[in-house]
């Protein structure tokens, strides 16, 4: 069973806001004195009252041969995260010319830091009053100003997987007899009569049919994974030690969980890191887990582990409630020149297992009889194997493969009305599969007769992937709708820059649309158009599909405009 997966972004959000002040007679300003101002209306960015203020004769002494101009912010007990860019206005061109620009900090209503610039020689006034900035006794300054506000982190949502139902080979059995379709004997009980089919029956009842000795039922307490997006990186980091992000919260084992990020570090012994924590929300609670945080790899979209905390007791009402024990996650400067960062996108991952109390059964008499779980995939697989009983033998580019009839048509639509409609194979013993690799059509037969595919790696390397890609094909050739959501689910879980148009090709020309979404959100949301643009994979698209490529474009503006 895959492990279910939670994602929240968080993105940086921002809001800017030009003022101009106008100032006229010039000359009858100057000469009002050293430290003497002239301030602007008010005006709002970001929820916070600003003004500027312009000094015709300097700031202080040291600055008397200089005009001086701030920004100042006017709100009362506050601090606000701002940039800003303070220009004059050409007078001939009407065009502005930044002289002093503040990159983002705190600016602190209690302190000198609610000014910027820094510096009160903004322009040396021979300079200014000879320039074009002044004309007819006029002068225009601009400041625009950009406030940084709250991170906004999105509610988890679970990833857009694939749902795989269940294996229904056994409803397909029961349906097959129920039609009387392709049946080869008849049996007389007391008056009536039975139809059924050989094969079944010697396959339910042999010797060895039920010869396992026991069974195992493993109850575990499985892993959650959360994954934290986390866009606009450089916009973030600045915000000071002990400013976080969390994100949204998710729950794993019926307790709810949050990762917090930390840009600068969680405190001052961590200035040169970035600090991540999984914590604990809640009160009066009391856990044993253990987590493993890891951050992903944004070129290859595999993750890797940071920091792993063994199984331990978590408390919501003091610090066990955070994991790891450090704030040294990973050392700044190393993630900024990493694959982890990238197009100033990072994402955190988090596998989180609790550990519950023991499952214990109720008490029960000790010569239970116990019934084991169903074996009829088991024994069908086992048929395939021995090749007993097959009636009909497949010629696939140059191998054979023996199978039965009832067996095929019961699973495939398509194989029934050739096995047992008028079509000319319902007689033959022989039938030749053009167009398909022999290994796609032993890997077909497999889940015909078991409703599993061979024992592969789910995240194998490239003739793993073109296997499934194939085994797509012969799902949609011979509608078996199962098979389908199986290699639609495997190949939305391997998604990369490299295969992920081809695979959106695949999807569309068999009519896969939930493998179809997932591509189009992978190309979407995950800062890679560009790369994804230059792959083979995409020309080809343009030639194959050219009406997927308005599909990528409107959701790529949907993802960006939400």
């Amino acid at each position: 069973m895959k492990m279910p997966t939670k994602v929240s972004t968080c993105t940086a959000v921002t809001e800017q806001g030009k003022h101009v002040f106008e100032i006229f007679d010039y000359s009858k300003h100057r000469g009002m004195g050293n430290g003497e101002l002239i301030r602007s209306g008010t005006f709002s960015v970001g929820g916070f009252d600003w003004a500027i203020r312009f000094y015709p004769d300097g700031f202080a002494p040291t600055s008397r041969d200089y005009i001086s101009v701030y920004l100042e912010l006017l709100s009362k007990d506050t601090r606000a995260r701002a940039s800003c860019d303070l220009s004059l206005v050409d007078q001939t061109t009407g065009l502005p010319t930044s002289v002093h620009k503040t990159d983002l900090r705190v600016f602190n209503s209690g302190d000198v830091s609610r000014f910027a610039p820094q510096c009160d020689l903004f322009m040396h006034r021979g300079v200014f009053e000879a320039s074009p900035y002044l004309r007819d006794d006029h002068l225009t300054i601009q400041c625009i100003a950009t406030v940084r506000k709250g991170p906004q982190v999105s509610a988890p949502v679970l990833l857009n997987e694939i749902e795989v139902p269940p294996s229904n080979i056994a409803e397909h059995l029961w349906n097959f007899l129920d039609a009387g379709e392709g049946v080869d004997v008849r049996f007389s009980v007391g008056g009536e009569t039975f139809a059924a089919h050989k094969v079944v029956l010697a396959m339910r009842s042999s010797p060895h049919a039920d010869s396992d000795d026991g069974f195992d039922v493993h109850r575990g307490d499985g892993p959650r994974q959360a994954c934290f997006e986390i866009f606009d990186y450089s916009q973030h980091r600045g915000m000071g030690h002990e400013m976080l992000i969390t994100s949204g919260t998710f729950s794993v084992g019926g307790h709810d969980w949050a990762i917090r990020f930390y840009p600068d570090g969680f405190d001052w012994n961590c200035r040169d890191c970035i600090s991540v924590y999984l914590e604990l929300l809640g009160e009066g609670a009391v856990v044993l887990a253990s987590c493993d945080l890891r951050l992903v790899d944004q070129t290859t979209g595999s993750s890797y582990s940071l920091h792993n905390t063994p199984l331990r007791e978590f408390s919501s009402d003091d610090d066990s409630r955070f994991a790891p024990e450090t704030g040294m996650f990973m050392n700044r400067s190393k993630l900024e020149s990493s694959d982890y960062l990238r197009d100033d996108h990072l994402t955190i991952q988090c596998i989180v297992t609790v550990k519950k109390a023991p499952l214990v059964s109720a008490t029960a008499f000790l010569n239970r009889i116990e019934a084991p779980p169903s074996n009829i995939t088991e024994q069908l697989g086992k048929l395939l194997d021995a090749e007993e009983g097959t009636d009909v033998t497949f010629s696939v580019g140059g191998e054979t493969f023996a199978a039965h009839k009832m067996v095929l048509a019961m699973r495939s639509p398509v194989f029934r009305a050739e096995l047992y409609g008028p079509m000319s194979e319902a007689t033959a013993q022989r039938v030749t599969i053009q167009d398909m690799q022999p290994a796609v059509f032993r890997a077909l037969l497999h889940f015909l007769y078991t409703d599993s595919l061979p024992g592969r790696d789910r995240h194998g390397g490239d003739a793993d992937r073109d296997l499934i890609w194939h085994l797509l094909e012969a799902a949609d050739r011979y509608a078996v709708g199962r098979l389908s959501l199986v290699c639609q689910s495997i190949l939305s879980e391997n998604l990369d820059v490299e295969t992920v148009a081809t695979t959106l090709a695949l999807a569309c020309q068999h009519n896969c649309d939930p493998l179809k979404d997932v591509c189009l959100d992978f190309i979407s949301s995950s800062h890679v158009m560009n790369e994804v643009v230059a792959t083979q994979g995409f020309k080809n698209l343009k030639t194959t599909c050219p009406a997927l490529l308005l599909d990528v474009f409107q959701k790529t503006m949907r993802f960006h405009s939400s």
